[in-house]
């Protein structure tokens, strides 16, 4: 929806007001049974307060398909090697993580990407931890920190 008193730009775009998610527990619970891993704490609150359309970066989580990015995302061999995919780079070439090797502190879990074509190198069903932090790049410091760098625009590669 059109923010309030917002007019196209000379370019055609428009300030949109965000919606709240009105996302339940019942459904993140769901969710998390569909993806076979609990949600960090940071990215349960993110998804469950507004729905948001960003292309790039942060996945979309709109009306009409709750959490398409973060299961557009989803790759069981990150998550059982400790990383949560939650997106994909502005150019669909890198899935972003959440590296959850310093859980239950959210603010010292790193977000880290791998370009997609690697993963093709792996077996899914052996691939350790090892060689798949080899093949990670940071990206921010936490979760918090790639979120404030991503919607002032910032560059988030570390």
């Amino acid at each position: 929806m059109w923010a309030e008193g917002a007019v196209l730009d000379e370019d055609g775009w428009v300030t949109w007001r965000l919606l709240p998610a009105q996302v339940s527990e019942e459904r993140i619970q769901k969710l998390e049974e569909q993806i076979g891993a609990k949600l960090p704490q940071v990215l349960k609150i993110f998804i469950t307060t507004y729905f948001h359309y960003f292309e790039g970066g942060i996945g979309r989580n709109p009306v009409e398909d709750k959490f398409v990015g973060l299961l557009n995302a989803w790759n069981p061999m990150l998550v059982r090697n400790g990383y949560l995919p939650f997106a994909w780079d502005k150019e669909g070439y890198f899935i972003r993580c959440m590296d959850l090797g310093n859980m239950p502190d959210e603010e010292k879990c790193q977000i880290v990407q791998i370009d997609h074509e690697v993963m093709f190198e792996f077996d899914e069903e052996t691939t350790g931890r090892d060689a798949l932090a080899a093949e990670m790049e940071p990206v921010a410091e936490n979760f918090f920190a790639y979120l404030d760098a991503l919607l002032r625009g910032q560059s988030i590669e570390m």
